[in-house]
């Protein structure tokens, strides 16, 4: 059986799909381990976060969330943006009370403004 070599500008597949033609990226060579379980569930939602964001594995996840929560800022714009949120929501809600506290204060429909 002939196996067919790439003419130039061609690329040719290795068995995980990369382009063999390209050379390799270069890694840092990463000579320690970090070991953690996960629940069942946990695991499933992280296989679907590394699909949804083209992450090759586990590893490459843990690594950004790490940055991230290593950052200088920790996710400071999130978290206040977060809050901020949640002031809104109370704002309404307080209303909301107000309004219900008013219809059982005056339950003939009379209220006042």
């Amino acid at each position: 059986m002939a196996v067919a070599c790439p003419q130039p500008g061609e690329s040719q597949l290795d068995q995980r799909g990369r382009d063999s033609s390209l050379p390799a990226p270069m890694i840092p060579k990463r000579d320690k381990m970090v070991n953690f379980r996960v629940s069942n569930e946990e695991y499933m939602f992280y296989r679907q976060v590394c699909a949804a964001n083209g992450l090759h594995n586990f590893s490459e996840l843990a690594r950004l969330a790490i940055r991230h929560f290593a950052a200088p800022d920790h996710g400071r714009a999130l978290i206040v943006s977060e809050v901020r949120d949640i002031q809104a929501r109370m704002q309404v809600l307080a209303a909301e009370v107000e309004h219900l506290v008013q219809k059982v204060d005056h339950p003939s429909g009379a209220l006042q403004e």
